[in-house]
C-alpha cells in the first residue's frame, strides 16, 4: 500500500475562484477569508418580529388602549335623562340610534309619542321615552 503523506485540503475561494491546497484561513491570491460570514437569512426573523411588535404597540399607543364606549343607549345614559328634556337633546344622546318601536297617541289636542330603544349593557331590556309636545314626559325601563 502506498501511504500518501498528509496533504493540505484543496480549498476553492468563493471570491476569485482560485483553488489552492492550504491550511490558511484566507485565500493566498485575493486575501479574503474562505469561511462564509455568520450572517444568514434566519437572522432576519427576529428583526422582522421585532419590527412587527414595535408597529403593533405603537399603533395601540396612538389609537389608545381604552375600551370604546358601547354604541347605543346605556342604562346610565337613560337614567340620566331628566323629565322635561327637549326631544332634540335626547336624540343627541342616542347618537342616531333608531327606535325599535314607536307608539303615537293623541287626545285633547296633545300628542304623546313613545319610543322604545334597545339597551346595550343589559340583555332583554329596552328603555321607553315618551314625549308630550316635544318634551320628555316619561322615561322608564321596559323588560322583555
Amino acid at each position: 500500500m502506498n501511504a500518501e503523506p498528509d496533504r493540505a485540503p484543496l480549498k476553492i475561494c468563493r471570491h476569485c475562484s482560485l483553488g489552492s491546497r492550504t491550511d490558511a484561513e484566507r485565500c493566498p491570491s485575493c486575501g479574503k477569508p474562505y469561511r462564509r460570514r455568520v450572517w444568514r437569512w434566519w437572522f432576519a426573523i427576529p428583526i422582522v418580529v421585532l419590527a412587527f411588535a414595535i408597529g403593533y404597540f405603537a399603533r395601540k399607543e396612538i389609537a389608545g388602549d381604552e375600551e370604546a364606549e358601547p354604541a347605543g343607549l346605556t342604562i346610565a345614559e337613560a337614567r340620566g335623562m331628566p323629565i322635561g328634556t327637549a326631544q332634540a337633546a335626547v336624540d343627541g344622546v342616542l347618537d342616531g340610534q333608531r327606535p325599535d318601536r314607536v307608539k303615537r297617541s293623541s287626545g285633547g289636542g296633545n300628542e304623546l309619542v313613545c319610543r322604545l330603544y334597545a339597551v346595550v349593557d343589559e340583555e332583554r331590556t329596552a328603555w321607553e321615552f315618551c314625549f308630550l309636545d316635544g318634551a320628555l314626559e316619561v322615561s322608564r325601563p321596559h323588560r322583555f
